[in-house]
């Protein structure tokens, strides 16, 4: 999936053209109008602002194949030592791939490279097979691709397909249980119920006892209960998010068996409001972000290193920054000695010389 570097992503249009954004300026805004307040990101404190630093300056490798929902079953499997993930009945890289006879009723069809993009299909009489076709077709095109809406890293690269599975339960009666994990470690849960009509959302602490806060979502005006097995739960979710500085883990538990639903690196993309705001700083406080940048220009090439002084000091610099340019100055800091010793000088004397133009105006 091309692009113009990191920061200068490409972005469909109404015309399903592609068109350059500069990627840090678009979701500052974005961020604005969702969350409510402007994106700090040279000194993040709340979670969402957070997720948003970790979204532009922390590219791991692993996220490819971990956001990618038909390859993340191979990780949960090496993962967890068994098999919690719900069997994949077919992968399909065409829409005119699609044949319902071979699938057991009822089934699901999801995107491997979106988010929401899923479709219930109960009983093959009642499937208009022309209108799914072009569902899907519309899926695998390439502007479907989860980056493109909300420019997480993660997705940029996934090849899209379209997977069936068995349909676990209905989903007005099935329960999501997101388990928030920071450095590997659990530190809350929220459960989705409702899904089909007005959507709740309920924040628990890991011994159920809810918590006085919601995130766009109001919470249910019936209590929630508690899972059955909520601490085997947790248990998987501490093993799966293993190695990342956040990470959410959706897990279901029908009938008391736990099944895997996805991995989730920007939850609500970053952009969700808490309600009261103080929560946010709370999670915020929960997730503490790395020492360093990382830059992964290009699939199976090394990643780039950048502290976190010499970010600051570029977003400082620059008025309206593209992460184009910030990976840039990292390649350069990678193959100069020189350059990572005196880097933070030059930029000191250019600060000074900015605000000193600034003063005189």
């Amino acid at each position: 999936m091309d692009r113009c570097g990191l920061g200068c992503a490409k972005q469909i249009n109404p015309a399903g053209l592609f068109r350059p954004v500069n990627q840090i300026e678009f979701i500052q805004q974005q961020f604005r109008h969702e969350a409510g307040y402007a994106l700090n990101l040279r000194n993040p404190r709340s979670f969402n602002e957070k997720l948003q630093w970790l979204n532009l300056f922390y590219q791991m490798p692993e996220l490819t194949s971990c956001c990618d929902k038909i390859k993340v079953k191979e990780y949960v499997r090496m993962k967890l030592g068994q098999d919690i993930c719900l069997p994949t009945l077919a992968i399909y890289c065409t829409a005119e791939e699609f044949n319902p006879d071979v699938l057991p009723e009822p089934f699901v069809l999801k995107l491997n490279s979106g988010s929401g993009e899923v479709m219930f299909c109960r009983s093959r009489p009642s499937l208009d097979r022309a209108v799914i076709t072009r569902q899907l077709r519309d899926w695998l095109r390439p502007g479907s691709n989860h980056y493109f809406h909300s420019f997480e890293w993660g997705y940029k690269d996934i090849v899209p397909r379209i997977r069936a599975e068995p349909m676990l339960a209905e989903p007005a009666t099935l329960t999501d249980y997101k388990f928030f994990c920071f450095d590997g470690e659990p530190r809350c849960l929220l459960a989705a119920t409702n899904r089909t009509k007005k959507l709740y959302v309920d924040f628990f602490d890991l011994d159920w006892s809810h918590l006085p806060f919601a995130a766009l979502h109001p919470n249910s005006p019936i209590a929630v209960p508690r899972p059955e097995k909520l601490a085997e739960m947790t248990e998987y979710a501490r093993a799966l998010a293993k190695g990342f500085p956040f990470v959410r883990v959706d897990l279901y538990c029908p009938e008391g068996q736990i099944f895997f639903g996805e991995l989730t690196f920007r939850s609500g993309a970053g952009m969700e409001p808490f309600t009261p705001r103080e929560w946010g700083e709370k999670l915020g406080g929960w997730l503490t972000l790395p020492d360093h940048a990382l830059f992964t220009p290009q699939p199976g090439k090394p990643s780039l290193i950048v502290s976190r002084e010499q970010l600051n000091a570029f977003l400082l610099l620059v008025d309206s920054p593209q992460t184009e340019m910030v990976e840039t100055k990292a390649e350069r800091m990678q193959k100069s000695f020189s350059w990572r010793i005196t880097a933070p000088l030059r930029a000191d004397r250019r600060l000074i010389s900015k605000l000193a133009r600034v003063k005189r105006r």
